[in-house]
Order: structure tokens, then C-alpha cells, then sequence
């Protein structure tokens, strides 16, 4: 998630402006909730969520806990691994059955639905005062 001021805001000693990324969080991966301080900023904001798009299986490849890899022709899924290993020297047949984890090469990966970019706003903050 990030935030993108809805005004332009000027840009450091020029008289351009342009919108600018305030801030960016991570959502929560069962509630959706995040925060994004965005302060000094008090204007609204455009709220853009990403989801992790990983990066292009490779061959013969170490892969960690919470990698993220997409076949080299992509097919609207991303592949989170559960178990750290190593990929194979072929690629493999990828699945869309997000409810097993299947091996690719010696680590494991989970299937899960690429989400395209969302924007929503304008979003007026929350301003939480200073303690």
C-alpha cells in the first residue's frame, strides 16, 4: 500500500510540482488493516495497493521462506514459497490450485491469484496526534 498526496506539492527548491508518495505499509495479510503516516501532509490522498508481483522463476535457483516467483510466461498467478530449496533446471508445469503446495525442484510453493493495482481516493487521513 502507499499514499500519493492529491495536491501538487512542490518539488525541493524549483517552482515544478508534482504529487508526491507520502508513505507505504504493508497490509496485514488476514485483517487488510495498515497505517501510513503521512504527516506533516494533512491534504487527501489517493491510497494505490500493490500485491507483490515476485520475480521470474530461475533455474537451478536457491529460494527462501516467503519468496515470490511468476512463470516466465505469466499466467495471472505468483507462487509464494512455504519451504526453502532449490529450483530444477527445467521449468516447471505450473498449477493454479491455490490450496496445495507443490514442489519446484526441492523448495515448495503455495499458488495464489495475482491481484492487479487498486487505487482508491480521494481519502481524507486520519490525523492521530503526537503523544
Amino acid at each position: 500500500m502507499f499514499a500519493v498526496s492529491q495536491e501538487a506539492l512542490p518539488i525541493g527548491g524549483s517552482n515544478d510540482t508534482s504529487q508526491a508518495v507520502l508513505g507505504s505499509a504493508i497490509s496485514d495479510p488476514d485483517s487488510g488493516n495498515y497505517s501510513i503516516d503521512t504527516s506533516p501532509y494533512e491534504g487527501a490522498v489517493l491510497v494505490v495497493a500493490e500485491d507483490n508481483f515476485g520475480s521470474e522463476w530461475q533455474p537451478d535457483t536457491n529460494y527462501q521462506v516467503n519468496d515470490v516467483i511468476r512463470p516466465l510466461n505469466f499466467q495471472g498467478y505468483v507462487y509464494y514459497c512455504t519451504v526453502a530449496g532449490a529450483s530444477n533446471s527445467t521449468e516447471p508445469v505450473w498449477w493454479i490450485d491455490t490450496d496445495n503446495v507443490q514442489s519446484v525442484g526441492t523448495a515448495k510453493f503455495k499458488a495464489k491469484p495475482f491481484s492487479r493495482p487498486l487505487a482508491h481516493g480521494p481519502v481524507n487521513p486520519t490525523i492521530i496526534p503526537n503523544q
